[in-house]
């Protein structure tokens, strides 16, 4: 009997051998000459794919110094191509017609709202977003912001223990009344916006589906005219309730980063003598150099954002840093990461390091610097981002005296769990007090 077992047991796994060595086989066929490395993993159709996900940082790191700046990864039966030469980005970019991004646009909104979307919809809602966000919209919408703002900064504002937390209520509750106006009621919609903010990431997830049609419901119900204002300066026409849900998920979504690296701004610059110092010497000036340059280091320190391309037909590309030619194939995805430039000792004075000097004394232009992605898929709240963060920045520091408590070195640390989709938040939180200026709160 025990030998009968040993042959059926060595017998299934020599069945299982042969599927898998079938099944690398077939992953690995034709590969041309000029294709990046793949790295294939030892799982048969998972491939790279729980090495990503359970520690994308890692995997990218490891691979970038197995292979160099372009690799490709082979991850739940598909080909994933990673190009980590920020100077190639702009080639990728123009590359339009074989390399898109309408499509996956498209098929995140789905997954996100649970709704079916049609082709063609991401271009429109992008069209209409960039003609609603233009300078004089922008101006409006942030002037709006600075007015709530100053509305709850004056108030007597309840004071949590953790700076993230009271940052983020106070950002959220600004920036919706900014947006859609005095009707919305903030603290209906915060705390299912912090849980969405948790899970957003994971696009295809009910828990997330669920939230972000509670939040719609929500919202729908205390906008009765189905009118997606910025402000109502911004949209004069009325919009479909599924427009206002797009519009709705861009707000989460740039919320969802602009927060966190709203946080950070003000944690580093007041855990920086110099900076707030050259900050709260500039509070009077209509300039604002100062903040506007520790915003773009905060920036370079903490967003971990990632631009994606669907390769629509076989094609080319070349490596900018080292003039390799690679191709990729019809239907791989392609990702631009340009991670490791951020922390490039060869371009950054100390690159691990919060320092605002770096955008005082290099040329932004000639820098290694994208957050915001680029082509079709570039930012169009850009803008209006920073000058959200500078905003904030700014009345808090003239408003406050903001003493950090117990900073140590693992304040500084950020969460990985969103690595590659925006901007990281804290690990921890940081305990603070405030005293008003003229009043201690």
């Amino acid at each position: 009997m025990d030998s009968l077992v040993q042959l059926i047991t060595l017998a299934c796994l020599l069945v299982a051998w042969h599927f898998i060595t079938l099944a690398r086989k077939t992953s690995k066929r034709s590969k041309g000459a000029s294709e990046p490395p793949v790295e294939y993993g030892w799982i048969p159709f998972i491939g790279m794919g729980l090495n990503y996900i359970l520690d994308t940082k890692r995997t990218l790191d490891k691979m970038n110094k197995k292979y160099g700046d372009c690799f490709t990864l082979y991850m739940g039966g598909q080909r994933v191509t990673f190009i980590m030469d920020h100077a190639s980005f702009a080639g990728i970019w123009k590359n339009k017609d074989n390399l898109t991004f309408e499509g996956l646009a498209e098929e995140m909104l789905a997954k996100a709202t649970n709704h079916r979307v049609a082709p063609g919809h991401y271009h429109a809602m992008i069209t209409l977003e960039r003609k609603a966000l233009n300078l004089a919209n922008v101006t409006a919408t942030a002037r709006s912001f600075q007015s709530h703002l100053f509305k709850v900064l004056k108030s007597a504002m309840p004071v949590h223990p953790g700076l993230y937390q009271f940052t983020s209520e106070l950002f959220f509750h600004s920036s919706i009344k900014a947006f859609y106006g005095e009707v919305i009621d903030p603290s209906q919609l915060f705390d299912d916006f912090r849980k969405f903010d948790k899970t957003h990431w994971k696009l295809s997830s009910k828990a997330a589906q669920t939230l972000m049609m509670k939040i719609t419901n929500n919202l729908l119900s205390q906008v009765p005219t189905l009118q997606s204002g910025l402000t109502p300066s911004i949209f004069h026409e009325r919009l479909p309730a599924r427009a206002l849900n797009d519009f709705l998920l861009i707000f989460i979504g740039a919320n969802s980063n602009t927060i966190a690296a709203n946080y950070w701004a003000l944690f580093f610059i007041l855990s920086d003598k110099d900076a707030a110092t050259a900050v709260r010497s500039e509070l009077e000036s209509i300039k604002y150099n100062s903040p506007k340059l520790s915003i773009s280091e905060t920036i370079r320190m903490r967003s971990s954002s990632q631009s994606t391309r669907l390769a629509e037909k076989n094609c080319e590309f070349t490596l900018q840093k080292t003039g390799k030619v690679f191709s990729v194939r019809k239907g791989d995805t392609v990702i631009l990461d340009g991670s490791k430039d951020l922390f490039d000792e060869a371009v950054w004075e100390t690159p691990r390091q919060f320092n605002y000097k770096h955008f005082l004394e290099n040329d932004v232009r000639k820098l290694p610097f994208s957050p915001f992605g680029g082509g079709i898929s570039l930012c169009p709240g850009r803008i209006l981002a920073r000058m959200e963060i500078t905003i904030f920045v700014a009345e808090m520091m003239r408003e406050f005296d903001v003493t950090l408590e117990n900073v140590t070195k693992d304040s500084f640390e950020p969460d990985m769990a969103r690595f590659a989709f925006g901007f990281l938040e804290p690990k921890n939180e940081v305990k603070f007090s405030l005293k008003r200026r003229d009043v201690e709160v």
